[in-house]
């Protein structure tokens, strides 16, 4: 969990920065933006699999 308090950071700088500059340079890293919160996400649901 504690990298995941990490990582929702992370992402909120980037949310923040996206609120002040809108650009077309920024559609492209929160489009890479969303390709990694899919990426951990997955990562955490195999994680998930396999300790159980």
């Amino acid at each position: 969990y504690g990298s995941w308090s990490g990582t929702l950071a992370y992402f909120h700088i980037l949310m923040t920065s996206a609120e002040t500059q809108i650009t077309e340079d920024h559609q492209i890293s929160f489009a890479r933006f969303l390709i990694i919160l899919i990426y951990f996400y997955l990562l955490y649901e195999i994680n998930e699999i396999n300790v159980s």
